[in-house]
């Protein structure tokens, strides 16, 4: 370290005078343009090979600061004639912030101008639009900010000493970007999206997905929905329903809602989006259509009662179970249900006239999940032992005759069985379900399983989605599963194919302050092709 230089009132011949003008901010971590940061401790410069060091801050005497525009000077000893340098600012832990390399003829005392160009430590990628609406071709404009080793924000015009490469995650053609790398501050950067397939594009610049300035930024695309409002307001969520939702035999779609004065009305969809309702005097616990078309369900009476259009039809009297469940449809005709009365669980099978018999479970299972007709003609269901941990232990199969068969897994799922539908019947015949939030589990039948990780990870741009809600196949043969979140609106669903290929996006809507559970709470494919669904006082579809 030398000392400073004499000021220009004493000039000494041979001397290069070095000067810097640049905009300049007193904010902490405030935009530095032109590589002059804020936290600028030393000059460094070289000139033909000798190299001196001075102390430079913006409140050393050689700098002046007025209207945001910082000047400074530095004298530094060079012999007359040409001369190459190369000048430095360091912070105060020798990290460089900023260089420019440079020639110059040097007679007496001579100004040379510095330009000085950033030198980028960190980079943050930003997408103007972060879901594009699928349907249609988009170009997005990207926006990348570089950091100095100080954290400044290096906006120039200078050209950065090295150019910052740019990343994308999606590989497979359906996103492009316009550059591979960004050479200067302000370059024009877009990302390409063919509007149809369904992925992601997680975008990081500089480091690879970084997480020292964040992970860069992620396209979502928005899917294609249509929402038709349900006339009387009432919810589409029931408490322990979990708005279950089914097609009729004539392509309709029906879906259970909670009314005002806390009983189930039946509501019911065309495909033209015409959405008609039918009171009832009940309140649900679970519904399922029979194979006639007919809606049947649990009532919080622990009854099985029957649905017409006209209202609730045969009604049984109050079955062995204290806890009525969930509710599914066998392939004798019989409804079997879920019950975790008196602590320990059991499933009943119960006639439609209602007749009940009961089959306690084995191995101290304490609470079921689901409840799915598989092709082999036995219902299936998750299982848990523990209702503390709502650990998920494995799934199990009852037969039409009540032959129960456990199949245990090493797994931990949070709150298995707290919603109907964790279990979903794959186009390929096996079983799907979610465990861990971020994993989807497939078994076979026999009782083969595999699994396979995806995302699930919360996305607060878009309502975040910390847990999994509803899970259903879709008419494209992928599992669509929601999310749901403590503010109780989720814009995030998920898309995951049986092959484990998954991706995020979005539902174009709003969440309000006011919004009562307005996370999507069921899925159906409807007789139209698309995926159907209902969310809050709304039902939906998902056109694909």
């Amino acid at each position: 370290m030398v000392s400073p230089s004499p000021s220009p009132s004493s000039p000494v011949p041979g001397d290069a005078h070095f000067t810097i003008s640049d905009p300049y901010s007193t904010q902490t971590f405030a935009v530095r343009p032109a590589g002059f940061s804020s936290a600028t401790a030393d000059l460094h410069v070289t000139i033909n090979g000798q190299s001196v060091e001075i102390a430079l801050t913006p409140s050393s005497s050689q700098c002046t600061l007025a209207s945001g525009v910082i000047n400074c000077y530095a004298d530094i000893p060079a012999p007359n004639g040409p001369i190459t340098f190369t000048v430095k600012t360091l912070d105060a832990n020798g990290n460089v912030l900023s260089t420019v390399t440079g020639t110059a003829t040097i007679a007496g005392k001579t100004t040379v101008p510095l330009a000085l160009q950033g030198i980028w430590k960190n980079a943050l990628v930003r997408l103007q639009n972060e879901n594009p609406v699928m349907g249609s071709p988009s170009t997005i404009p990207v926006t990348v900010t570089a950091y100095d080793a100080a954290g400044a924000i290096i906006v120039g015009p200078e050209p950065y000493t090295s150019p910052v490469p740019l990343y994308n995650t999606d590989t497979s053609g359906a996103t492009s970007l316009s550059t591979n790398a960004v050479t200067a501050p302000g370059q024009a950067v877009t990302l390409s999206y063919n509007g149809t397939s369904y992925v992601n594009a997680q975008l990081s610049a500089g480091v690879p997905f970084s997480q020292t300035f964040g992970t860069g930024d992620t396209m979502m695309p928005a899917l294609r929905t249509v929402e038709y409002p349900i006339p009387s307001g009432a919810s589409t969520w029931e408490s322990n329903l979990s708005g279950k939702m089914f097609e009729n035999p004539n392509g309709s779609v029906s879906f259970a809602e909670r009314t005002l004065t806390n009983t189930t009305s039946i509501g019911t969809v065309s495909m033209s989006g015409a959405v008609t309702e039918s009171p009832t005097a009940l309140f649900f616990e679970d519904i399922v259509p029979d194979a006639a078309g007919n809606i049947w369900g649990i009532t919080n009476l622990g009854t099985l009662a029957q649905y017409t259009g006209a209202g609730a039809g045969f009604q049984s009297p109050a079955l062995p179970g204290s806890l009525p469940g969930q509710l599914a449809l066998g392939a004798d005709g019989n409804f079997w249900m879920a019950d975790g009365g008196a602590g320990i669980a059991s499933i009943e099978r119960v006639t439609p006239a209602g007749v009940a018999t009961d089959f306690p479970l084995t191995g101290g299972n304490v609470a079921l999940g689901g409840g799915v007709l598989a092709g082999d003609g036995n219902l299936w269901f998750e299982f848990e032992t523990n209702l503390v941990t709502s650990q998920m232990n494995g799934l199990l199969s009852i037969s039409p005759s009540g032959v129960i068969t456990d199949y245990p897994l090493s797994i931990a799922q949070i709150s298995c069985c707290a919603n109907s539908g964790n279990v979903a019947l794959g186009p390929d015949g096996a079983l799907y379900f979610l465990y861990e939030s971020d994993h989807v589990g497939r078994m076979t039948t026999s009782g083969a399983f595999s699994s396979f990780q995806i995302g699930m990870a919360v996305a607060p741009s878009v309502g975040g989605g910390a847990y999994p809600n509803a899970l259903a196949f879709g008419p494209d043969g992928a599992l669509w599963i929601s999310t749901g979140n403590s503010n109780g609106c989720s814009r995030l669903v998920e898309r995951v194919t049986t092959s484990g290929s998954y991706g995020y996006f979005v539902l174009p809507v709003t969440c309000g302050t006011n919004t009562v559970a307005a996370d999507v709470g069921a899925f159906a494919k409807g007789s139209d092709g698309n995926l159907w669904y209902t969310r809050g006082n709304v039902v939906g579809k998902i056109i694909l």
